[in-house]
This record gives C-alpha cells, sequence and structure tokens, in this order.
C-alpha cells in the first residue's frame, strides 16, 4: 500500500512511443483514464489508443511503420559517412539549436555565422506517420 501512495503523486512520465500492444506490460494498474507512468489513455471501451494523436502508444502498424521507417534513415546515414559525409550539420528547432549547451564546440567548430544549420519542423503525431506512409509507399 505503501507503493500506491507514493505512485498518487507520481508527478513524472516516461517519454517515447512505444507499442501500444503491450501497454498492461507497462502499467498494469491503468484500468481507464490516462495512465500514471507512460503518456497513453484507456477508454471506456478498454482502448488503449484513446486520444491517439497525443498519446505514446503507437497502434501494431504504426509502430513497424516508424521501425521501417528508422531502419532505412539509419542505413541512409550510414551509406553516407562511408562515402565521407561527415559534414558538422547541427539541427535549428523552433529558434533553439543543441550549440547552446554542447560541450565539444570547439571539436566541431561550427560557426553560425559561415555554416548552415539543419533546419527542422515541428510535427504532430499524426502528421509524422501521414509523412512516413508517403515516404514509405
Amino acid at each position: 500500500d505503501e507503493l500506491s501512495q507514493k505512485t498518487d503523486s507520481f508527478d513524472y512520465k516516461a517519454k517515447g512511443i512505444f507499442n501500444g500492444r503491450f501497454f498492461q506490460l507497462l502499467d498494469s494498474a491503468a484500468s481507464s483514464g490516462w495512465s500514471k507512468f507512460y503518456s497513453f489513455r484507456i477508454t471506456s471501451r478498454d482502448e488503449q489508443y484513446g486520444n491517439y494523436s497525443i498519446s505514446a502508444a503507437l497502434k501494431p502498424d504504426d509502430f513497424e511503420k516508424v521501425l521501417r521507417f528508422t531502419e532505412q534513415k539509419i542505413l541512409k546515414l550510414v551509406q553516407e559517412i562511408l562515402s565521407g559525409g561527415i559534414d558538422v550539420r547541427p539541427y535549428r528547432l523552433s529558434g533553439k539549436s543543441p550549440c547552446s549547451y554542447c560541450e565539444y564546440n570547439s571539436v566541431c567548430r561550427f560557426d553560425w555565422q559561415i555554416n548552415d544549420y539543419n533546419p527542422l519542423v515541428s510535427f504532430g503525431k499524426t502528421e509524422v506517420l501521414e509523412k512516413m506512409d508517403v515516404l514509405d509507399g
């Protein structure tokens, strides 16, 4: 009972996506509403995909799609590196870049005045999955 008292006020949720098939293994206490530990919601129909657009739980087909996309992206990056492509191009998202807190500025020698950032655009989960469909098909 001490554990349940501690978890009632638990205010940190694990980040990241997961295969929604396994939601009960991650939080067996989740029966309805939002999980205390993960970002997924059980609906009144006992479905783990409530609020799908903001939930971390992915339907199995969508999870496989993300895995395929990630594998293709890694293979492309490996090919670029093996071909000699080792350019330093940090990302910039919403005006922010990891360069502001990076400890390796003196090693990478990226200079925002003469080098280009890799501009990223923020998308919601549904948009990302749709874009993966286009790239996958």
